[in-house]
């Protein structure tokens, strides 16, 4: 339905703790490598939390309003691109796989029909008059389509062509396993 579900609590205690890590492994004491085992665990532990909640409020979104649920298949997100700014550290911190299993395992539970699309051109792609431009994305967080000039935040355009990919889908999907 294009309700963004960002990873910006996520972010943001995955930059604090990568910045402590970064401060213990440079004093390199005994010390400071027993600190860095329970430092791991915590942001396992929360990382693992904030999965739960994302992929909780997805399927009940989707049980309460009687809809399923699609989801790009990104199996190799974390091998693509190149390393701007740190993206390849973030992307490889995802923790998308754990959060496509608990989506399939609360869909299971919650009856929820669930489906898996493939992710080319979503981006690129205006979801009013279906035309493939990249001069589409003017930057990361807008499309502005150059053939109609339907404007209109990235997400929700990239949400709207997921939905029209699943709908044929939707009724007919197995469960999904694991995305990633």
């Amino acid at each position: 339905d294009g309700t963004p579900y960002t990873g910006d609590d996520l972010e943001r205690v995955r930059s604090m703790l990568a910045r402590r890590k970064a401060g213990l492994q440079k004093r390199g004491t005994k010390a400071a490598k027993r600190c860095l085992k329970p430092l791991a665990r915590k942001a396992a532990r929360f990382r693992r939390y904030v999965d739960h909640c994302i992929s909780k409020a997805f399927v009940d979104t989707a049980k309460r309003t009687g809809r399923g649920i699609a989801l790009e298949d990104l199996k190799h997100i974390h091998s693509r691109g190149t390393d701007r700014h740190g993206q390849q550290a973030r992307l490889q911190s995802w923790s998308l796989g754990r959060l496509c299993a608990h989506i399939a395992y609360k869909v299971a539970q919650a009856g929820v029909p669930i489906a898996s699309v493939d992710p080319a051109g979503t981006s690129k792609t205006c979801s009013r008059c279906k035309k493939i431009d990249n001069r589409s994305r003017p930057n990361q967080a807008t499309f502005s389509s150059v053939s109609c000039r339907h404007n209109q935040p990235d997400y929700l355009n990239a949400a709207r062509k997921i939905r029209a990919r699943a709908t044929l889908k939707l009724p007919f999907s197995p469960p999904l396993r694991a995305c990633a």
